[in-house]
């Protein structure tokens, strides 16, 4: 059985404080346990934070080619302020219509897929 404990945060409504009640919470935790933050938000917000937001990704060093093309799970190299984290950017806005008529996965399962790699 895994020790490992997934946090979300989630609000449809923009403002709502999401970003920042992520990298607090990950910032305290990661004091006393290993951390991944996954950003899943187009603006990269939280991938900013991280001090990656002037860095030029490559699609496959995103969370939007291990949910849309099923690559392997792409964690930044380095930690940063103790967490390690998927950093996004723009090219996540296209996911929902990228995966919408995709049947052959079903679309609640396609994080849980990458992240089963990286679970004790």
């Amino acid at each position: 059985m895994s020790s490992t404990k997934i946090i979300a945060t989630f609000n449809q409504s923009g403002g709502a404080a999401k970003t920042t009640i992520t990298q607090n919470l990950g910032y305290h935790l990661a004091e006393k346990h290993r951390v991944l933050l996954v950003d899943m938000d187009s603006q990269a917000s939280l991938t900013a934070f991280m001090r990656l937001g002037e860095v030029k990704l490559k699609t496959e060093q995103t969370i939007y080619s291990a949910i849309t093309e099923e690559t392997p799970l792409y964690i930044w190299e380095k930690p940063i302020y103790g967490m390690h984290i998927v950093p996004t950017n723009i090219q996540l806005a296209g996911t929902e219509q990228k995966i919408f008529h995709d049947l052959t996965i079903d679309n609640r399962q396609r994080l849980k897929f990458p992240l089963s790699n990286v679970l004790d």
